[in-house]
C-alpha cells in the first residue's frame, strides 16, 4: 500500500501440526539414544513481517519489525516439553538520493533471540549499526564502502563480544570500453570471527563463524 511517497508491507502467518512427528531423547550417563514419536499437535508457529518506507524530499527513510514464535514439543526419559523459539527483530534506515553525490546509507538492526529447551532459558540479543556508500563519479569511477558494528551478547550468561566489519573498492570501466579495472580491500579491521547462537532440538549454544583475514585484490574484467 502507497500514498504520496507513503508505503507499507505486512505479512502474518500461522500454521499448526495436528499430527506430527517429535523428537525423544533418553540420556544415560554421557550417552543418548535419539528416536522419533507421532504425536498430537506437535508443532506450533506464527509471526508477523511489515516494513514502511516515507520519502522525504531526496532521503528515503524505511523501519522494519519482524517477530517470530515457534514451539514443539519433545521428549527426554519419559517427560514431555513444550520448547519454544522466539525471535523478534527491527530495523530502521535513512538513505540519500542525490544526483551527482554519494548514495549514503545509515541503519541501525537489532535482533532478540529468546529460547527455551526443556527447563533451560537463555537470551540473546544482537545489535548493529552500520553505513553505506556509493559513489559514481568522474567518468567511470565507482567508490563503494561499507562498515558494520557488531555487538552481540548472551544475556542469560552475561557474555558481550564487540567487533566491527569494513569493506570497500575502487572500480573503473570507460563507458566504451570491454575493459575493467577493480581494487578492493576487505574486512579492512582483520576481524577473525562473527558471532551468532544456534538453536536445535537438542542443543542452545552460542558459535563463531570464522572469517578470512584482511585481503587486499585487484582485479582486471574484459566483457566478450
Amino acid at each position: 500500500m502507497g500514498y504520496r511517497g507513503f508505503g507499507i508491507y505486512a505479512v502474518a502467518n500461522y500454521s499448526k501440526q495436528i499430527k506430527g512427528i517429535a523428537d525423544k531423547v533418553n540420556y544415560d550417563g554421557i550417552n543418548q539414544v535419539a528416536s522419533l514419536l507421532f504425536v498430537n499437535n506437535s508443532s506450533e508457529n506464527w509471526g508477523i513481517n511489515t516494513r514502511a518506507s516515507k520519502k522525504v524530499k531526496k532521503i528515503d527513510f524505511q523501519t522494519g519489525l519482524r517477530y517470530n514464535n515457534t514451539s514443539y514439543l519433545q521428549f527426554s526419559n519419559d517427560d514431555q516439553f513444550k520448547n519454544k523459539n522466539i525471535n523478534t527483530s527491527y530495523s530502521f534506515s535513512a538513505k540519500t538520493l542525490y544526483d551527482n553525490l554519494p548514495i549514503i546509507e545509515i541503519g541501525w538492526k537489532q535482533s532478540f533471540g529468546n529460547f527455551k529447551l526443556s527447563d533451560n532459558t537463555t537470551k540473546f540479543m544482537t545489535t548493529k549499526p552500520y553505513i553505506n556508500l556509493d559513489y559514481d563519479f568522474l567518468d567511470g569511477f565507482i567508490f563503494s564502502a561499507d562498515f558494520t558494528s557488531y555487538t552481540y551478547k548472551n544475556k542469560t550468561l552475561g557474555q558481550k563480544n564487540n567487533y566491527e566489519i569494513a569493506n570497500t573498492s575502487l572500480f573503473y570501466q570507460k563507458e566504451s570500453s570491454a575493459w575493467s579495472f577493480k581494487i578492493e580491500a576487505r574486512n579492512l579491521f582483520d576481524t577473525r570471527f562473527k558471532n551468532q547462537n544456534t538453536f536445535t532440538s537438542y542443543v542452545i549454544a552460542d558459535s563463531k563463524t570464522y572469517i578470512l583475514p584482511r585481503i587486499l585484490l585487484f582485479s582486471i574484467g574484459y566483457n566478450l
